[in-house]
């Protein structure tokens, strides 16, 4: 598990860095990602900074951590050592097919975050890079009944009065949206509207209906 405190994190990723330098040296030369991020030729900024600039040229580097918080930081590392500044997108657990990874868990319908994604939120941060939310809250709206709003609101609050100033969201190709045939970036038109909107029903109704279905079909049986 991912657990460790912020003033120990350079300690636990360590042996991260040193098996990510090992595992990539059977195929290719980790120099070879440093030599190619230390000469691109345009400034590497973080997304929320990508709005704003008025420089004409500019590059954005950016990570949807959907499984190794631990990888996540080893780069991040990497990243800083070399003067660059990136965009870490952290994925929450769906409830569906995700109930527990290193963000948290989901527990009796609810989501439990967990403290040590905090503390490497907080690192990231201050390496300069930029948190934002690899959003799946279409997976938690089926997996859960969460509503998408009320879930997205929920986690901004909590991580934001940890310290965390999260300014962004990229949307996550799960299970759920393929599944449906949903983009998770839809959730911000609103699921009272969405029906109208979309000319189709939401992915939580969809997803009653398959059950409905389900229990249908478990009505009749070969004896």
């Amino acid at each position: 598990m991912e657990e460790f405190r912020r003033g120990c994190i350079n300690d636990f990723i360590k042996n991260d860095l040193c098996h990510v330098v090992d595992g990539y040296q059977r195929t290719y030369d980790i120099s070879y990602t440093k030599n190619f991020l230390a000469s691109f030729p345009f400034e590497f900024i973080p997304y929320k900074d990508s709005i704003k600039t008025h420089k004409k040229a500019y590059a954005v580097l950016r990570h949807d951590v959907d499984h190794s918080l631990r990888s996540a930081l080893a780069m991040a590392k990497i990243e800083h050592d070399l003067g660059i500044r990136s965009s870490y997108f952290l994925l929450h657990p769906d409830g569906l097919v995700n109930r527990k990874n290193y963000f948290g868990q989901i527990v009796n319908n609810k989501m439990e975050i967990f403290p040590w994604l905090i503390d490497a939120a907080l690192y990231l941060q201050d390496l300069g890079h930029e948190v934002g939310l690899h959003n799946d809250l279409v997976s938690l709206w089926v997996g859960t009944g969460m509503l998408p709003s009320d879930a997205l609101d929920a986690i901004l609050t909590i991580l934001r009065s940890k310290g965390i100033h999260i300014f962004g969201a990229i949307a996550h190709g799960s299970y759920a949206c393929y599944q449906f045939k949903f983009i998770n970036s839809e959730i911000f038109i609103g699921e009272k509207n969405y029906s109208e909107k979309m000319g189709r029903p939401d992915p939580f109704t969809l997803k009653l209906q398959e059950r409905e279905r389900e229990r249908e079909r478990e009505r009749i049986i070969i004896i």
